[in-house]
């Protein structure tokens, strides 16, 4: 079963010692990489297990970081040099996905702050070229996607792709827009990427108990199914950009094809509201969470994002991770191009 995405990107920079490994979603060194970030920047305390924001902590530290990346809003000074988040809770790679919940920072918009940081980081370092090649000494981490379907696509109350677009062609539209705003952070310096596919959305407590499932199903299927169709299609178009772009690298992380998760409970543990959220201020309803799949309805607890951190770092199946891990991308060794006389 596959973990839901977060909603944006991220990204880290190198840290001044060696350190052995780091996991998705930021900017680094060669040497350099760091704990996968999910979740952390969506509605605090409202629809998301708070333990999942010291979980990024945790393993941050665990590999050897000691601080946490800040969000766009708060990075200031020479600590956008270490990393920025720019993860938006509800957004999507279209700019109207997610809207029905209020305001979000769209994947579009996401690219447009960070084109801002790096000419923050231009005049730091007194020049745009320099600001470039830092950009080409970070790790990047792109999970987003999900909202285009839970909260677009499969709620026509809302919005009209569903009227106006097949599963197919939607898919198509996405990976489009996705593939513009990914060859935008490429010109902007960034050589080393992991790209998320969407997770089985159709397995969501949310998902069953709003759609409802047929012929035994345990999920949706038509959820999964556009999931899965989103996944293929975005994996053929990583394998181009790897072919296009020799200067860099792109990798694939499908939670669809992760394991499911065993002796975990996929009852959620809090009240919810009709979109599947916790609702603010009322108890946790399950005793242990680390025994739960689901913190909210829609939203994995810590232990299931701990689960898919490791996978995403240290996977060797290719259905997983394409072409390699993140551990692997962290380690590799990349050549520029060579400069025309």
């Amino acid at each position: 079963m596959g973990v839901p995405s977060s909603h944006g990107m991220r990204a880290r920079s190198s840290s001044k010692h060696p350190i052995s490994i780091e996991t998705g979603g930021s900017e680094w060194e060669f040497e350099a990489v760091f704990a996968k970030f999910i979740e952390e920047s969506v509605a605090r305390g409202v629809n998301v297990d708070e333990a999942n924001q010291q979980y990024v902590e945790d393993e941050a530290k665990r590999l050897g970081f000691k601080h946490f990346i800040p969000p766009f809003a708060t990075a200031n000074g020479s600590k956008i040099l270490q990393g920025v988040n720019y993860a938006s809770g509800s957004a999507g790679i279209l700019d109207e996905s997610g809207q029905e919940q209020g305001e979000n920072v769209n994947l579009r918009k996401q690219l447009a702050n960070h084109r801002k940081i790096v000419s923050r980081i231009a005049h730091m370092l007194r020049s745009k070229k320099s600001a470039v090649e830092h950009m080409k000494k970070c790790l990047y981490s792109l999970v987003i996607g999900s909202n285009d379907y839970i909260n677009n696509y499969f709620i026509p109350e809302f919005y009209i792709a569903s009227r106006i677009y097949t599963p197919e062609k939607y898919a198509k539209v996405l990976v489009k827009q996705y593939l513009h705003q990914i060859k935008k952070l490429y010109k902007l310096g960034a050589r080393k990427v992991h790209i998320s596919g969407v997770g089985l959305i159709g397995c969501t407590p949310y998902s069953i108990s709003t759609f409802g499932t047929n012929n035994g199903s345990a999920c949706v299927a038509k959820l999964n199914n556009a999931a899965l169709l989103f996944n293929k299609k975005l994996k053929l178009a990583i394998k181009r950009l790897n072919k296009k772009f020799k200067d860099a690298k792109f990798i694939f992380d499908d939670p669809t094809n992760a394991p499911a998760p065993t002796g975990l409970e996929a009852n959620d543990c809090c009240e919810v509201r009709k979109d599947g959220l916790c609702i603010p201020d009322k108890p946790t309803t399950c005793k242990d969470r680390n025994k739960s799949i689901f913190f909210d309805s829609i939203h994995p607890t810590e232990v299931v994002y701990m689960d898919s951190a490791n996978r995403t770092l240290t996977s060797l199946d290719p259905s997983q991770l394409y072409p390699i891990n993140l551990l692997q991308l962290a380690q590799l060794q990349i050549k520029t191009k060579a400069k025309k006389n």
